[in-house]
């Protein structure tokens, strides 16, 4: 019985549901009112966010058991060039690490607190006159792992995603409700550890044996030009490479991902 079924049964839901399978549409049942008139991919967006903390092995477990059809995750790039599976890349609003920082001194200590620099656009280049970028230091590219400036947005005194190698993540933080969070249970907040995209692939195999169906994944690059620019400061790539591009392109490759029928659909979010 895998982590997801044991929650579902204990905290949420009757063990028999949680397990339920879609069947054939009824007969006389009218046509699905898609492109094609089959039936619309059910996507299990973070996993089932509604009842356990999004993006954790339980989320994606209970997603694959009530029927959904793909198994949606954000990714971000770890200090040691790891794709690692949050939607935001600051840490206080979607984990438990405020409340770890409290008796872990290493973790405390990674607190991003330096301001972002604000610097002027030049003109007629379609973006703000003025903003906020996490270059402190314009001769030192290592310098964007000082701030906490994700595609304009100020997070000065939060926690980075990339200042944490998988391990640790893994080992300190756990993942906590995001979105709707005060509608939604807190009982396994901070229980469920952070996960790898590998982790989620090897779930979506896993189920995908146990149920009898495909279970596709479908993986979204969240913020890809501030990713790039910290994995290359941590040593992940050379200046002007794209090292989250390139975890995500060997990922696929390396397991057996990269064909036309493959059992995946990417997508990429540039500035969210």
């Amino acid at each position: 019985m895998g982590v997801a079924a044991m929650l579902f049964g204990a905290a949420v839901l009757p063990l028999s549901m949680a397990f339920a399978q879609s069947g054939p549409a009824p007969a006389g049942a009218k046509p699905f009112l898609t492109v094609d008139g089959k039936v619309p991919l059910v996507l299990g967006h973070r996993g089932l966010p509604g009842l356990v903390p999004e993006e954790t092995e339980a989320s994606y477990d209970l997603a694959a058991a009530l029927g959904t059809d793909a198994l949606e995750e954000d990714l971000h790039l770890t200090k040691d060039c790891v794709l690692v599976v949050r939607h935001n890349p600051w840490l206080s609003d979607n984990t438990n690490i405020a409340e770890v920082a409290k008796t872990n001194a290493a973790v405390a200590a990674r607190k991003r607190t330096v301001a972002g620099v604000r610097v002027k656009a030049p003109p007629a280049t379609g973006v703000p006159a003025d903003y906020l970028t996490d270059l402190s230091d314009p001769a030192d590219p290592k310098s964007v792992l000082k701030s906490l400036i994700v595609d304009g947005e100020d997070h000065t005194n939060d926690w980075s995603i990339s200042d944490f190698t998988m391990a640790e993540l893994k080992q300190w933080i756990g993942g906590t409700t995001y979105d709707a969070a005060n509608e939604r249970p807190k009982v396994f907040n901070g229980k469920l550890p952070i996960i790898s995209f590998q982790d989620v692939i090897d779930i979506a195999k896993v189920k995908s044996k146990e149920t009898g169906r495909t279970i596709l994944v479908y993986p979204e690059t969240k913020n890809p030009t501030w990713n790039n620019a910290q994995a290359i400061a941590n040593g992940c790539g050379a200046a002007g490479s794209r090292p989250l591009e390139d975890a995500l392109i060997k990922i696929i490759g390396d397991n057996g991902l990269n064909t036309k029928d493959a059992p995946i659909l990417v997508a990429s979010n540039p500035a969210a």
